[in-house]
């Protein structure tokens, strides 16, 4: 099987679905491909590291809720994940991290609900094995990362999520934040 040919075609094939999402065009990427390449090598992938890092300040500069620059923050870091195991062919587990991150952090922003976070193991190792259906807080999964740590010895890259698991009273109501 011939080795794909990573330029700028292969990249506006491969991500230019994911970047109109973000208002670029094809006709943007041409363009800016062909100022940013005048001063240095002209690395595919280090122009889509570019154009990653620069969604993000973008989102984060633009964004008007926390909702809205969590949501585009995980896009962004799912979008990264995804060339880095496929593309670079490393783990990225930092990367996974970052993303989830901005997933709970989404959560957490926009709930009307107590919800817990709980690990859902997608069975890459025993670490991850050994925290499937744990239950924690928003707080204790921030701070302790539990998935796409450096503890996960999946060669690949961790492949676990988190779910939310919503809080319930005595009567099995849900339990919302104002009350």
């Amino acid at each position: 099987m011939a080795k794909k040919i990573l330029d700028l075609d292969w990249l506006i094939t491969e991500y230019m679905p994911f970047f109109s999402e973000f208002g670029m065009t094809e006709e943007n990427l041409r363009g800016y491909y062909e100022t940013w390449s005048k001063n240095r090598p002209a690395l595919i992938k280090d122009y889509l590291w570019f154009i990653f890092q620069s969604l993000l300040y973008e989102t984060a500069r633009q964004s008007k809720t926390e909702q809205e620059l969590y949501k585009y923050q995980n896009m962004i870091y799912m979008e990264m994940l995804r060339f880095r195991r496929q593309v670079e062919k490393v783990r990225a587990n930092e990367i996974l991290q970052l993303a989830l991150a901005a997933l709970v952090r989404k959560t957490i922003s926009e709930t009307n609900f107590q919800l817990k976070v709980e690990i859902i193991s997608g069975h890459c190792c025993s670490y991850c094995d050994n925290l499937n259906q744990h239950i924690f807080s928003f707080e204790e999964v921030l701070k302790n990362q539990y998935l796409g740590s450096r503890d996960c010895t999946n060669p690949q890259g961790c492949n676990c999520t988190y779910a939310f698991v919503p809080m319930r009273d005595e009567d099995d109501n849900l339990i919302s934040n104002f009350s």
